[in-house]
């Protein structure tokens, strides 16, 4: 196991284990993930669900992938299929109409770096980096197809405020986004998600003692295989 691996593989108590959701704003499964996973919080009571801020465009370099959309095929398909995905779930959602061109030219990296600044901040403060990450999917992923700018600082301000983070943190964070410090780290969380196997994003680790490294499970789709690898016998809530 590396010293990356090693420095994230934990248990939260003897009571709860840690389930850590690995995200990038820009990634509409993991927005799925996301809703999906906060429910779970009194169906499962082992779980202890943490958020860890990356980027997937680092991690399908890392690991030679290629974005869906670039296949004409699965882009089509891929639309279709989070419609179906989202009003089966019951998150109001929608790809943003220019989703493709933003993605590529502009992307996320200035949001996760915000993130990660709030995140070193923050420390344990869960409910708080919860109520930060759903704003921004929601501002992002909107009903209307209209989505926020990622890629400008100001934006990331105003929606840092809305979720109620006062001024003088918001500003902290942004200074803090520019440094190295928060570079690297970003960096070091998508090493992350490719040593432990991962190649896009969602990726969900559960950080349980039973294999001789921490599972990952990729995708919105497997909620049932955490379910069981925390010992729960409840299904998880889907709608």
């Amino acid at each position: 196991m590396s010293n990356l691996i090693r420095r994230s593989f934990s248990t939260s108590s003897s009571a709860k284990t840690k389930v850590e959701l690995f995200y990038d704003i820009i990634s509409p499964f993991t927005y799925i993930q996301f809703e999906l996973l906060t429910r779970q919080r009194k169906q499962w009571p082992s779980m202890d669900l943490r958020f860890t801020p990356t980027t997937i465009v680092s991690i399908m370099s890392k690991s030679e992938n290629m974005p869906p959309m670039m296949v004409p095929a699965k882009g089509k398909y891929m639309m279709k299929d989070l419609q179906r995905i989202s009003q089966f779930h019951k998150i109001p959602f929608k790809i943003p109409n220019d989703f493709p061109q933003f993605a590529l030219e502009l992307g996320s990296m200035k949001t996760q770096r915000f993130l990660c600044a709030v995140h070193e901040q923050i420390g344990d403060d869960v409910s708080r980096q919860e109520q930060l990450i759903r704003l921004f999917f929601q501002k992002f992923f909107t009903p209307t197809g209209e989505r926020i700018n990622l890629a400008d600082v100001d934006t990331i301000r105003s929606v840092a405020t809305e979720a109620g983070l006062e001024s003088d943190f918001v500003q902290k964070a942004i200074d803090g986004m520019t440094t190295d410090v928060i570079k690297k780290k970003l960096i070091a969380n998508s090493d992350i998600v490719t040593e432990l196997g991962g190649f896009g994003l969602p990726v969900t680790v559960v950080h349980t003692d039973k294999e001789p490294k921490p599972p990952m499970i990729f995708g919105s789709d497997r909620l049932h295989l955490i379910g069981d690898m925390l010992g729960e016998s409840k299904p998880p809530v889907l709608n």
